[in-house]
């Protein structure tokens, strides 16, 4: 049997007012409950990293 290896990261901020700026949704949409900008960028390369596709 395989080993399995389950990763939790935390890969954003609360938005906030300056930095790190407004939550937006995936279209640019003002949101916030959404990502900040460094957040989804986080979120793509860790996609991009882990992703096995």
């Amino acid at each position: 049997m395989s080993a399995l290896t389950i990763l939790i990261i935390r890969h954003a901020e609360k938005p906030g007012e300056s930095w790190p700026g407004p939550g937006l949704t995936s279209d640019g949409t003002p949101d916030k409950k959404s990502l900040v900008v460094r957040g989804w960028h986080r979120a793509g390369s860790w996609a991009a990293l882990f992703g096995g596709g």
